[in-house]
Parts: structure tokens; C-alpha cells; sequence
């Protein structure tokens, strides 16, 4: 079996591909508009790559590095977000789009997960 193709148990996260028209609330909340989802419930692994925390105008901003691992779908492009809505709503902006070995089997998707809250933790 090729290194390309995914186990059904791996993709056990559940996420929305979308449009890149999500606009932000005047609590600083990302919302999105439901003619914004392109591919809803599509399986998923997502695993964490790397971390930062910045701090920009006395406000403390995480920036998270995730690989989104999906089988192919043709139509995903650089810049459109990822929602997972788990136990909160997250959102991430796919950056670059890897398809390993240029076969029709899965895509990785490296997204920046952006966390603008004030919550001290």
C-alpha cells in the first residue's frame, strides 16, 4: 500500500471546507455565513505542527501550524478556511496545499489556526 493512502480510523475529526468570507463580529468573533461552506462533514486528522505567541498592541495572539490530512477533493485552494466545530467553534486558514505524491488519494492542508482572544491563561 502506497504511503499516500489514509486508514478510514485515522480521519476521525469532522470539518467544514469554506469560502473565504468569514467576517469578523464586533466582539472580535469570527462568524460565517452558511453560503460560505463549500464541503461539509468532510473526514479528518489534524495534528498540531508547531507554536507561537506574539504580543501586538498589548494583546496577547497565538498563532498555531496544523496539518489537516483529507482524502482529495478537487476545488480546495490556498486561503480558504477550515472549520472544526467540536467542543468550540475553530477556525483555520489553509496556507499551502500539499498533495504528496500527485495521485488522486489525500491532500494535507497547512493551515494557521489564529487565537485573538484576551484570556489569560
Amino acid at each position: 500500500m502506497p504511503a499516500t493512502r489514509i486508514k478510514a480510523g485515522e480521519l476521525r475529526h469532522r470539518i467544514t471546507i469554506l469560502r473565504p468570507n468569514l467576517t469578523q463580529g464586533s466582539s472580535g468573533g469570527i462568524r460565517q455565513n452558511d453560503d460560505s461552506k463549500l464541503f461539509e462533514n468532510v473526514p479528518a486528522k489534524i495534528e498540531t505542527l508547531s507554536g507561537r505567541e506574539l504580543y501586538a498592541a498589548q494583546q496577547k495572539v497565538s498563532q498555531v501550524t496544523h496539518r489537516i490530512t483529507i482524502r482529495w477533493q478537487q476545488g480546495i485552494l490556498a486561503k480558504m478556511n477550515v472549520g472544526w466545530f467540536d467542543e468550540r467553534d475553530r477556525f483555520f486558514q489553509i496556507e499551502a496545499i500539499d498533495n504528496p505524491d500527485g495521485v488522486h488519494h489525500r491532500l494535507d492542508l497547512l493551515c494557521i489556526e489564529r487565537d485573538d482572544s484576551t484570556r489569560n491563561v
